[in-house]
């Protein structure tokens, strides 16, 4: 699969500080949409520059931010990060090698970094649903090589405040 027809979503808010690596990782990619829960630190202001298109919206949760951005995206192949997630070398060359046929999408592992350490489990780097997927649905889901580091715990502080902004979350969609 040539990565120009791979279309990328990016959800973000308040993220200055990893946008432009996430947004770097991905470089070459096709069309590029971030979707911004109304950032207060130049997190747009940065995807701009990077050529994405930037829509600001309400953040209800990340899967309504990447369903609502694949009506702005036309590839058949699309590939979703959060602003705080970057594509490493053997991912971007594993998405290259794809053989397309009869594969409706592909888990990625994602290593953690936390607190400057990339902490990798195999029990729970596999995401709940694909990263890299088509518009279809029709075929199986497989994995790929490489991984998606996310860069979200720098500090003590930001760990919490994701906690408090995921239970928040599963408490309104209980």
């Amino acid at each position: 699969m040539k990565p120009e027809n791979v279309g990328v979503i990016i959800t973000s808010r308040n993220d200055s500080a990893t946008v432009a690596q996430s947004l770097e990782s991905v470089r070459g990619f096709g069309p590029t949409v971030v979707v911004d829960g109304f950032s207060t630190d130049g997190t747009r202001n940065i995807a701009r520059e990077f050529g994405a298109a930037v829509y600001m919206r309400p953040f209800h949760s990340v899967r309504d931010q990447e369903n609502w951005a694949l009506t702005r995206i036309d590839t058949t192949w699309v590939l979703s990060l959060d602003a705080t997630e970057a594509v490493d070398d053997d991912l971007r060359a594993a998405i290259a090698a794809v053989d397309e046929e009869g594969t409706c999408g592909f888990a990625v592992r994602i290593d953690n970094e936390y607190l400057g350490r990339i902490m990798k489990s195999p029990a729970a780097s596999l995401g709940d649903a694909p990263r890299l997927s088509t518009r279809s649905g029709n075929g199986h889901v497989g994995a790929l090589d490489g991984a998606i580091v996310r860069r979200e715990f720098r500090d003590l502080h930001l760990h919490f405040v994701a906690i408090n902004r995921d239970t928040t979350e599963a408490a309104q969609t209980y």
